[in-house]
């Protein structure tokens, strides 16, 4: 049994705890809802992919290295994530390529994680600015992380790239164009 003091009786009062058993039941049904929500599925699989990360000096850029970086962070996709460098970087020639090491036209990340050392503008438009080309895949990589996970084919990456990555409406038609 509880007790509580009374002020007025200036002494301990037996007390009597009303919703007792409604406090203990809403308690158990919560942890139940809560467990249930986090070992159900919405219907697709989550991969994770684990990467190790090492420091070391950067590589030369080259496009055999590019696709090198690309299977040793995992990043889905791969070929697709080729023809975008190749298309944002007028096939590695680009300005925002040579000065700012940029190889996806990635702008200034708010939100998400992200590696951009600096900012680098192109006339009106400011771009994230990496040490070296390395970081701007390792930059690629987390982006397609925290944004593409749900994805599950070349065809809804495409997909996603024109409604959400690309401001020009034939994006996905020229990345296919180009030849890996």
């Amino acid at each position: 049994m509880k007790y509580i003091y009374d002020n007025k009786l200036m002494e301990y009062v037996p007390y009597e705890e009303k919703f007792r058993l409604l406090k203990y039941l809403s308690l158990i049904v919560l942890s139940a809802v809560m467990f249930l929500l986090g070992t159900i599925s919405l219907g697709r699989e989550v991969e994770v992919k684990r990467v190790l990360i090492t420091k070391s000096s950067p590589l030369p850029f080259t496009e055999e290295n590019l696709k090198l970086k690309l299977e040793e962070l995992c990043v889905s996709y791969p070929d697709i994530i080729i023809q975008q460098a190749k298309h944002e970087t007028n096939n590695f020639k680009s300005e925002l390529f040579i000065n700012a090491h940029n190889l996806f036209g990635m702008k200034v990340a708010r939100i998400r994680p992200r590696l951009q050392r600096g900012t680098y503008k192109v006339g009106v438009v400011t771009y994230a600015q990496y040490n070296n080309w390395e970081e701007s895949v390792l930059d690629m990589a987390l982006w397609q992380s925290s944004q593409c996970y749900l994805i599950k084919s070349e065809e809804e990456y495409y997909n996603y790239l024109s409604r959400n990555y690309a401001t020009d409406k034939q994006y996905v038609k020229k990345l296919k164009k180009i030849k890996v």
